[in-house]
């Protein structure tokens, strides 16, 4: 589900003038998008339910967080 909403958010911002990098596998970030003036890394997350939860437990989201100083996210509600 997560994979398909990262090509769509690659699509949309290459048709806005980004060149979009996917990192298949989430090796810190899902996406870099980059254009003449900036850079964004992106973590792309979706779900089917209208809140987006990270678990503590497994401490992924941290460890993100920690590689990718900027993070920006992502969020697409699915099937609604």
């Amino acid at each position: 589900m997560g994979s398909v909403y990262e090509r769509e958010l690659k699509k949309l911002l290459t048709a806005n003038r980004f060149l979009v990098v996917r990192a298949a596998g989430s090796l810190g970030v899902d996406l870099v998008a980059i254009n003449s003036n900036v850079a964004f890394p992106i973590e792309v997350k979706a779900s089917r339910t209208p809140r987006l939860q990270f678990s503590a437990c497994s401490g992924r989201a941290q460890t993100q967080a920690e590689v990718v100083k900027i993070p920006t996210s992502a969020y697409n509600l699915s099937g609604a």
